[in-house]
C-alpha cells in the first residue's frame, strides 16, 4: 500500500494521465486534490462523476464561484453551449435557483444575443 501510494506522487505526466490512473486505483481523496491543484470549470467538470456525492458542497461551492466567473467570458456560441451543457448536467447539485439566476444575469449583461438564448433553450433552461 506505501509502495503503490509513493509511486503514485512521483507519477509526473499530464493532468489527465494522473486523473485516469487515480480513478483506476480508487483513489478519490488524491483525486479531488488534483482537481483543486489545477481548479478550472473544465477540470472540475472532467471530474466531478468521480467525487460525488463525498465533495458535493466543495464542488458545488467551486462551480458557484467559477461559474460567473466564466461568464465573463461567454463571447461565442462554443461558451453558450459549454456554460448551459453545464448548468443543465449539474443543476441537481447546484439548485434551480443558482442556474436561473445565472442565466437571469447573463440575458441582463448580453441581451442581444440570439444564439446564446438558443443554446440555453436547446438545454431546458428557458422557454
Amino acid at each position: 500500500m506505501i509502495l503503490r501510494e509513493a509511486i503514485l506522487k512521483a507519477f509526473k505526466g499530464p493532468l489527465r494521465n494522473r486523473a485516469e490512473v487515480l480513478i483506476e486505483e480508487q483513489m478519490n481523496d488524491e483525486l479531488w486534490h488534483l482537481v483543486l491543484e489545477n481548479l478550472s470549470l473544465d477540470v472540475l467538470a472532467a471530474y466531478d462523476g468521480h467525487l460525488l456525492p463525498a465533495h458535493i458542497e466543495d464542488i458545488c461551492d467551486h462551480y458557484k464561484r467559477l461559474i460567473p466567473e466564466f461568464r465573463n467570458l461567454a463571447k461565442v456560441r462554443t461558451h453558450y453551449h459549454r456554460i448551459a451543457g453545464l448548468l443543465s448536467h449539474r443543476a441537481d447539485i447546484l439548485g434551480d435557483e443558482f442556474c436561473t439566476e445565472v442565466v437571469r444575469q447573463l440575458f441582463q449583461l448580453y441581451p442581444n444575443r440570439p444564439a446564446m438564448r438558443d443554446e440555453f433553450r436547446q438545454v431546458g433552461l428557458v422557454e
